[in-house]
């Protein structure tokens, strides 16, 4: 299923790969290189194999199975307006979501979705994402830099969340296979 930006909410859950940090550990720090699971489902947000072209490689999905312990679908948070770069992440703090094997960064594109995109086409308004405890919690992370790391918020595993879109306020979900249910989650 190829995913996309929606009014619709769809529940994600975050599982580390690897941490390079003792400090809190088993909560979701900047540069930690995690999947991103469908609600409680096997599945996760991928991208398409090699063999399927480059076109089709810029496309988001999720997808089951195998795909779950392949490269392909490991992603790496980069937590923007910080001081330091491992800083625990709070709920409603933009980041950008970096595909590992790719380099290259999930983004709205106004014509063509959500996509995956070259860095250096990765401008901050197309690819910031938060994530989000529930729709109607809007709380919007503080400008200032916290000092140190910050306070850990979110846990691999236990929490679930939402992935919201900032600029457009759309926000991850699937996209809808026909015209009629298109844009619901």
């Amino acid at each position: 299923l190829q995913v996309d930006a929606s009014f619709m909410q769809t529940l994600w859950n975050m599982n580390p790969v690897c941490s390079g940090s003792e400090l809190a550990e088993g909560y979701v720090t900047g540069g930690h290189v995690l999947r991103l699971f469908h609600g409680h489902m096997d599945e996760c947000l991928t991208i398409a194999s090699t063999d399927q072209g480059e076109e089709q490689r810029r496309l988001a999905h999720y997808e089951s199975g195998g795909v779950c312990t392949h490269a392909r679908s490991l992603w790496r948070l980069e937590p923007l307006r910080i001081s330091w770069s491992s800083s625990h992440l709070k709920w409603g703090q933009p980041f950008r979501v970096r595909h590992v094997t790719t380099g290259k960064y999930l983004c709205l594109d106004e014509e063509k979705g959500l996509i995956l995109v070259d860095p250096e086409r990765a401008n901050t308004k197309a690819t910031a994402f938060c994530f989000r405890a529930s729709k109607e919690k809007l709380d919007v992370a503080p400008k200032r830099d916290v000092e140190g790391m910050g306070a850990p918020e979110i846990k691999y595993g236990e929490s679930m969340c939402f992935v919201q879109h900032v600029k457009s306020g759309l926000w991850l979900t699937y996209a809808a296979a026909d015209a009629k249910t298109a844009r619901l989650g």
